[in-house]
């Protein structure tokens, strides 16, 4: 009698489009991380894959923003800002 043998072909996934876009701006934040000791670049990217965070790529630069909400309005606070955008050199915030 033969003996029965599983094989377990992995799937391949595709990366959504927010982590093709995160491998190209990780740069640009990995610098703007170093003006702060409250995330590290793996927080950022776990938070955005979480929907905690937000990335506004650009071109040349690239922004990670949050919504925090209070009991009478939402604001959007930007954490980080990095890059160049219109000719203008953007500092990290």
């Amino acid at each position: 009698m033969e003996k029965a043998i599983n094989k377990v072909t992995p799937i391949k996934k595709e990366p959504e489009d927010w982590e093709i876009q995160w491998d190209r701006c990780k740069p640009y934040i990995a610098k703007a991380i170093k003006h702060q000791d409250s995330y590290t670049i793996d927080d950022i990217e776990d938070k955005i894959r979480h929907g905690i965070f937000h990335l506004w790529p650009a071109k040349k630069s690239a922004m990670i923003t949050e919504f925090v909400v209070f009991p009478q309005n939402t604001a959007m606070n930007l954490l980080f800002c990095v890059g160049c955008v219109w000719g203008w050199l953007l500092v990290s915030i």
